[in-house]
């Protein structure tokens, strides 16, 4: 926000927004979160500075004695849908009445009043890079194989990762157990209950305003159940020491062409600043890309590759995707 550079972001969504005096609630599309957004409290327009301006007498605007927190675009269009329009007379201000409140448009201060904290804005421009730094990306991005191979060595947070695994890693009736792999062991977290009872509310609604959609979550929540990948926690269980407790909200979502109902569990959800993905190693990136995959499917006749001691072969036909496994220490081929 302010400048081209990549950035660490979470994407919210489920959000809703209303006026302080409205208790009409507007959902939000989805939110990118910033560490920090570049408007201070001081460009909140106060009361007193719209009296100068007698035709803006109707207008009440409530105090604020807090930060910035959110943005709202165009694409919330039904919260800062026009409402009532007061037009400017001479050099003053026009102010719109939405669904959240009143929306000041104009300065409300002199030019010699306001603290400029951002020098800069870019929109809708290409930044001034030389040509060989867009050739690179162009290339990393049609060859994603090559990016991967100027990866460096395992951070220490990715060491980390593994040494917690490797420790904690159980095998209970048939199913593997790790531990949450925190970043600290003594880790406080705040309490985010009112935001999963807010998110369960919303999510209530929407049950009960569709029927087709209720059936199948509740199909879905019953199989994670019965096969339990969920299990009921107790009271008691809930009462642990102040910082050991956080809420997951969770919401439903169709897969587009399959029209299969899918629950996520929202661990990216933010409650002052902090969520639980933030919270825990990510752990070292494993994945080999596709385009190299295939790419290097073209220099012999079949592709062979060894990882964790085991032989991987694909078959002369690539478009069947027939992957062979050979075990080490074993003679049998598993497909």
């Amino acid at each position: 926000m302010g400048q081209e550079k990549p950035v660490h972001s979470h994407i919210l969504s489920d959000l809703e927004v209303s006026g302080l005096e409205e208790e009409n609630y507007i959902d939000l599309p989805s939110v990118f979160t910033q560490p920090e957004i570049p408007v201070k409290k001081e460009n909140i327009p106060q009361q007193r500075e719209l009296q100068k301006w007698t035709y803006l007498e109707q207008v009440r605007l409530p105090f604020i004695k807090a930060e910035i927190g959110l943005l709202i675009g165009a694409n919330a269009h039904k919260a800062i849908e026009p409402w009532q329009v007061i037009h400017s007379q001479g050099d003053g201000l026009y102010v719109v009445r939405t669904a959240i409140g009143w929306i000041v448009n104009g300065p409300t201060r002199r030019e010699d009043e306001l603290q400029y904290t951002v020098q800069s804005f870019t929109a809708n421009r290409i930044s001034v890079a030389s040509i060989e730094e867009l050739l690179i990306q162009h290339y990393n991005s049609d060859f994603s194989e090559r990016s991967c191979e100027d990866k460096t060595e395992m951070s220490q947070e990715d060491r980390k990762f593994l040494q917690s695994v490797e420790q904690s890693a159980q095998l209970i009736n048939g199913h593997y157990y790790i531990s949450l792999p925190f970043k600290t062991k003594s880790v406080k977290m705040p309490n985010n209950r009112t935001v999963a009872e807010q998110r369960a509310t919303k999510l209530k609604k929407k049950l009960i305003k569709n029927p087709e959609f209720q059936t199948d979550y509740n199909a879905f929540m019953q199989d994670v159940i019965s096969k339990d990948y969920a299990a009921k926690v107790s009271i008691e269980n809930l009462w642990c020491k102040d910082g050991e407790v956080w809420y997951i909200p969770y919401h439903g979502v169709y897969h587009p062409k399959k029209k299969k109902i899918r629950v996520v569990f929202d661990c990216t959800a933010t409650y002052q600043g902090v969520s639980l993905n933030n919270q825990l190693l990510q752990g070292p990136d494993l994945t080999n890309t596709l385009v190299g995959v295939l790419t290097r499917r073209r220099l012999e006749r079949r592709a062979r590759r060894v990882q964790n001691g085991c032989t991987h072969l694909w078959g002369y036909f690539l478009p069947k995707l027939c992957l062979f496994c050979l075990e080490k220490d074993s003679r049998r081929w598993k497909r």
